[in-house]
């Protein structure tokens, strides 16, 4: 009896020395579990504390902000969104204000450059009936220079009749100069069915026109054909007047109009166009 019990008191001090480790794993186990809830605990009462300081910033209440403080930064985006619609149309109505102005100087450009080509077109027009001109009255002085003296002067004995019937007849030779026959020149710078009339102010008194002088405008010329029958009645521009396309066969210049000028030669002539003629005619 007394065997047994030492052997059971053995076998429990033995399982006792085996279930040591067991009891020790326990309890490392138990504090940390402990030491999770703290943490846990911790954190909620952490979040707790927070929700309260929240609570009492925003007087009474978890919200961050009131609803009139929504309502007013909603009203501020949207008049700053009104803005911004309004500034762009402002931007498309000026960009489309200076896409119209541009296009309305590019076409005042253009009229301008019209204008002046027109303009020099006429310049070079009246310099090129300036310049038939003055090579038609550049022959015409040659060949009046080339007379020979026995042909411009007469013999002593017919001066003295002469100079008597001169004297007789001064009046009349007053009157005709006053109303001289104009100056008909042919010119190569011309078509041959082309009549070319200049009227002009003779500033130094001499029947020509001198480099200086120029058209008179506004004087008006008709030119008459057969039966007096008006071919064309004309007013003087910068190239003076211009008869184009005529027929062979005999013409009068007749002047309508002096435009409140005094005219110094005759206020018709006549002129002759040949059927076989190479030149055009400057009056």
């Amino acid at each position: 009896m007394s065997v047994h019990q030492e052997s059971i008191k053995g076998q429990g001090a033995a399982g006792a020395i085996d279930e040591a480790p067991e009891l020790e794993y326990s309890i490392v186990r138990q504090d940390s579990l402990a030491m999770f809830g703290a943490a846990v605990g911790g954190a909620i009462l952490g979040m707790l504390l927070t929700l309260l300081v929240l609570a009492i910033v925003n007087n009474g209440t978890l919200r961050y902000s009131s609803g009139n403080r929504l309502d007013t930064v909603e009203t501020a985006f949207n008049a700053l969104s009104e803005n911004v619609n309004t500034n762009t149309a402002n931007l498309n109505t000026l960009g489309e204000q200076v896409t119209t102005d541009l296009a309305t100087l590019s076409n005042q450009r253009q009229q301008e450059l019209g204008e002046i080509n027109s303009s020099l077109a006429t310049l070079n027009v009246t310099r090129r009936q300036f310049d038939t001109f003055m090579g038609a009255l550049s022959d015409a002085m040659s060949t009046m220079q080339g007379m020979t003296a026995e042909d411009a002067t007469a013999p002593a004995a017919e001066a003295a009749p002469a100079q008597a019937v001169e004297a007789e007849a001064a009046p009349a030779t007053t009157e005709s100069a006053e109303l001289a026959v104009p100056l008909i020149m042919s010119s190569a710078d011309l078509p041959a069915d082309e009549l070319v009339v200049l009227p002009f102010v003779d500033a130094n008194g001499n029947g020509q026109m001198d480099e200086g002088e120029t058209n008179e405008l506004g004087v008006t010329a008709s030119l008459l054909g057969e039966g007096d029958h008006v071919v064309a009645t004309l007013e003087a521009t910068d190239a003076g007047i211009t008869f184009e396309h005529l027929s062979a066969g005999s013409y009068q210049l007749v002047v309508e109009d002096t435009h409140g000028m005094t005219l110094l030669s005759a206020d018709q002539t006549t002129i002759d166009i040949a059927a076989d003629a190479t030149e055009g005619q400057i009056v």
